[in-house]
């Protein structure tokens, strides 16, 4: 069903071999095959709520409350990578694919907004500095200083 939505999206480039992203050979995507993805999905109110909160609070089918956390820490105050103007997306690793990030930014400046996505793909895995989220604040604040 997944590779049948990506053909229906246009999503050429883009295989499914399972539903969770673990690495696979037969998975496999490209930076343009995510960014359409991601401009779908952005289109459902409820993904673009969840994606852009640190904290969610679910109400499973049995009634339980749970919290879901973020793995974006442009999102998230408490750590060192939050960037005010982040407003999402995703998050991902895979040995293979190393660290990945697809993030959005919304600022409003001179009575316009301004609307950007970072997408970085195999990102270094380093202990001692998260490149992903450390690069897209930088590129973010280097679009909405540059571009108007």
């Amino acid at each position: 069903m997944m590779n049948d939505k990506a053909q229906e999206l246009g999503l050429n480039s883009t295989h499914y071999s399972n539903p969770v992203g673990l690495h696979e050979e037969e998975t496999y995507t490209t930076a343009r095959d995510t960014y359409n993805l991601c401009v779908y999905a952005k289109k459902h109110d409820v993904i673009s709520e969840i994606c852009g909160k640190s904290r969610y609070k679910l109400v499973t089918t049995n009634g339980t409350t749970r919290t879901l956390s973020t793995t974006n820490f442009l999102l998230d105050r408490s750590t060192n990578y939050f960037y005010e103007y982040a407003s999402g997306f995703k998050t991902g690793f895979t040995n293979a694919a190393g660290r990945c990030l697809v993030s959005t930014a919304s600022r409003k400046y001179g009575g316009q907004t301004y609307n950007y996505m970072c997408i970085l793909l195999k990102c270094p895995n380093s202990p001692q500095k998260r490149f992903e989220f450390a690069e897209s604040r930088e590129l973010y604040r280097w679009a909405f200083n540059n571009f108007s």
